[in-house]
């Protein structure tokens, strides 16, 4: 039986500065841009919501107890429950991403060979 497990550790000191979180004022104008017409607006400020970290909870939060319409409610909920989560197994790029936005260390494993580490 043949196992290889790498590891990789980066630490937050070898992760570049936490870029800027976007002002309150963007932030609305997103939550806005949730309930607008055009379906690519609603798409891209889905897609930038999205790209926000776990601080800003409290606020999805407060947007989702005003909102009243329903693909609004239903794009923060989303929003809110994929909030500080990457997808681990099937986005790493993204992980990866996450954790230097958000100025985490994160561990990595890998093993050769099928999912469960035997080859």
């Amino acid at each position: 039986m043949k196992l290889t497990i790498a590891a990789l550790l980066l630490t937050a000191l070898a992760l570049p500065a936490r870029a800027e979180d976007p002002s309150d004022k963007q932030f609305q104008k997103w939550v806005a841009d949730l309930g607008s017409e055009e379906f690519a607006v609603r798409e891209a400020a889905h897609k930038e919501l999205l790209k926000l970290g776990s601080g800003r909870r409290p606020s999805l939060e407060q947007a989702i107890a005003g909102a009243t319409d329903a693909e609004v409610l239903m794009r923060l909920r989303d929003v809110l429950s994929r909030c500080g989560r990457p997808a681990w197994r099937t986005d790493l790029e993204g992980a990866l991403e996450t954790a230097k936005r958000e100025n985490r260390p994160i561990l990595i494993l890998s093993t050769a060979g099928d999912l469960d580490g035997y080859s």
